[in-house]
């Protein structure tokens, strides 16, 4: 039996019903062979606890200043405010959206076949799914360098050029605290043409890039590093 998948991203959030799939995405038909959607499915399917599908990017040097600023209040009884989760992308090329789509379903117990996927399952864009940099604590010390995502773009590794999505989506996050104040932030699903994206690569030796969160505080440079591209299938 025919049946739409729900591909539950980061923190629960279903982005794959989320907004109605555009004429953009549809009409981008697969570049996959049957071998390469299968090997996505299995893959997708032989951990049902962690997917190991597409790259996973976060602001490591947010974490590491928070980590300094708990530690600090532990040691001296201060309350000095983190800076919030810093913003987060994932990266998902055509085999590893199907290799997502496969996880999601092995978790639930379901098996996917070929038949399963949509035209906008298979659909030829490289994804970057970028998440709002979201408060650690919801006050207002802890509120004010936090931000919503406005826009992705790709750039190369000298960052001299960027390419734009052909299509992007928004979708919302809440934050809540125990009093109940509840706060919400946006991200962005963007869809790149893999063709603009090998472009942007051919100008690096290495194939490298970096990914550019835009937000209403400022912008978050991700680069793309040859040690990366082993998540990357097709890429």
């Amino acid at each position: 039996m025919r049946h739409r998948i729900l591909v539950s991203l980061i923190l629960g959030l279903a982005v794959g019903l989320a907004t109605p799939v555009s004429a953009v995405e549809t009409t981008r038909s697969s570049s996959l062979t049957d071998e390469q959607i299968d090997r996505a499915i299995r893959k997708g399917a032989a951990n049902r606890k962690e997917s190991k599908c597409g790259l996973r990017l976060t602001d490591k040097g947010r974490g590491f200043f928070n980590a300094l600023t708990a530690a600090g209040n532990g040691l001296n009884g201060t309350r000095n405010a983190t800076q919030g989760e810093g913003f987060k992308v994932w990266i998902y090329t055509p085999e590893e959206w199907i290799c997502q789509i496969s996880f999601e379903a092995a978790r639930e117990y379901r098996e996917l076949e070929r038949d399963d996927l949509t035209p906008e399952d298979l659909a030829d864009v490289v994804r970057v799914v970028a998440y709002p940099d979201t408060p650690t604590e919801v006050h207002a010390a802890g509120m004010q360098q936090q931000s919503s995502v406005a826009h992705v773009v790709i750039r190369d590794a000298r960052k001299r050029e960027a390419i734009q999505p052909i299509e992007k989506r928004t979708f919302t996050e809440d934050v809540q605290n125990a009093m109940g104040a509840r706060l919400q932030y946006v991200g962005v699903v963007a869809f790149f043409d893999p063709q603009d994206v090998d472009a942007i690569r051919r100008q690096d030796k290495k194939g490298e890039f970096h990914v550019t969160v835009v937000g209403d505080n400022g912008e978050k440079n991700f680069k793309i590093k040859d040690q990366h591209f082993a998540r990357l299938a097709g890429l």
